[in-house]
Parts: C-alpha cells; sequence; structure tokens
C-alpha cells in the first residue's frame, strides 16, 4: 500500500467480504481509480486527487505574479521566478517522473454508467475494478497545465542531469506541498479489469480520454468556483 488509506480500504473490504459471507449476503466491490470531475461539464464537488497538484501550480503562479506586478518582484526572484519574452511566468519547477508511470484516470460521469452496467450485469456480486484503458502520462498533465496557465518553466525528468541535483527552493516549496501525492505520481501498478471488461463493451460503456478539452473544461470550473470555496454558491445559482 502507498498509504494508510489504501489500506484501511482494503481492511474494510476483508470485513465486509466476512460479514456477507457469514449472513448469505451478495457483495459487490466497485474499486475506481482516480475519479475527476464529469467530462461533459467539468462539473466536480471535490478538488483533490488530480487536482490538487495542479491548484498548487495556479497558486504559485498567482502568488508569484502578484508580487511581480505589485511588489517589484523581490519574492519572485528569490525563488528563480521571472516573466519570459513571451509575456508568460516562468517557475523552475523540476517534476520526478518515473517511465511506465502515470495518472489512472475516469470522470464521474462514466463512473456512473460502468456502476449501472455491472449492477444490471452481474446479480452474483464480485468484484469490478472500474478504470481508464490507458493512464495519462505525467508528461502530458504538466504540459496541459503549462498550457492552461500561460506558464514555463515547469518540466518533467527521469534523471537528474549531472550536477543538477540539487532541488532549488521553489521545487522545495512544491514538493512539500505535494508530499502526499508523490507517490501517486509515480506509480506504475497496473490495475486487472477483467471482470469488469466484457460487461462494459457489450454494454458500449467507453471511457473518456482525459485530453486537453476535458483537462480544461474541468480546471475552468474548479477556478471559477475558486477549488470549492464558492461550490455551493454555483451550485445554488443553477438550481
Amino acid at each position: 500500500f502507498i498509504n494508510v488509506y489504501e489500506e484501511t480500504k482494503s481492511r474494510a473490504e476483508n470485513l465486509t467480504a466476512e460479514e456477507c459471507k457469514k449472513n448469505g449476503l451478495r457483495l459487490s466491490i466497485y474499486r475506481p481509480s482516480i475519479v475527476y470531475g464529469d467530462s461533459k461539464t467539468g462539473r466536480s464537488t471535490r478538488f483533490n486527487a488530480v487536482y490538487y497538484p495542479v491548484k498548487i501550480v495556479s497558486f504559485m503562479k498567482n502568488l508569484y505574479d502578484r508580487d511581480i506586478r505589485e511588489q517589484g518582484g523581490c519574492k519572485a526572484s528569490e525563488m528563480g521566478v521571472r516573466v519570459d519574452g513571451n509575456g508568460a511566468l516562468h517557475m523552475p519547477i523540476r517534476v520526478r517522473v518515473v517511465e511506465n508511470g502515470g495518472l489512472n484516470l475516469i470522470p464521474v460521469d462514466y463512473f456512473i454508467r460502468a456502476f449501472i452496467a455491472i449492477l444490471e450485469e452481474c446479480p452474483d456480486g464480485g468484484v469490478f475494478h472500474i478504470i481508464n484503458p490507458n493512464s495519462k502520462k505525467i508528461e502530458d498533465l504538466i504540459d496541459y497545465t503549462k498550457r492552461f496557465f500561460n506558464i514555463t518553466g515547469l518540466e518533467p525528468y527521469r534523471t537528474e542531469p549531472s550536477g543538477t541535483g540539487m532541488r532549488n527552493s521553489l521545487e522545495m516549496l512544491f514538493d512539500k506541498y505535494l508530499e502526499v501525492y508523490g507517490p501517486y505520481m509515480r506509480d506504475t501498478r497496473l490495475f486487472d479489469d477483467g471482470n469488469a471488461r466484457g460487461i462494459l463493451i457489450r454494454k458500449g460503456v467507453v471511457c473518456t480520454d482525459f485530453d486537453y478539452k476535458v483537462f480544461s473544461r474541468c480546471i475552468e470550473y474548479a477556478v471559477a468556483c475558486k477549488w470549492g470555496e464558492k461550490l455551493f454558491e454555483m451550485h445554488s445559482h443553477k438550481i
């Protein structure tokens, strides 16, 4: 297990399985991978997981952009942050990636369709991994983030170039914020979705690719509701 959160979920499954077996109850266990907002609207009620690293980049960008515009840029300069020749904010942050690593991301609308399809097809229960057939590389997510926020300097790396092993101040700050999420960003584990795959293919339930359009839709919504701070206000207005 990467963390206690994963371990407690496994323990809960085992305890539930024991009780169901003891009492002759059907048990279905659904294991989604990383769930994000609605792929068509971008709407979400939670902004953790894949949203959190993007939120930290956004926070840093706003912080140093404001420092440059309003305070002369002293704090930004100390961190190596500057405005480049094209007007983009340059933030020197190297993000460690691993070969064959990435995030397995599914939108909540796909999760719901998959859940219902499996529920209808498997009256006897079982264990079902609901996943995206294709994990999204961290390199792609870094590229999406740079493009969306008009920043440079955010770059992936696998092996430190000679003589540059030390993390700079901005990178150390970034690493501190992402301490909990780091292992997921370097995760190479694969999910066995054999029990779910055939059902979803027969039912025509296909997972949306987390491309730049979907990413933009989701992050635009997150920014609009200030990463959840104005969530109730936005939802009340829509109602």
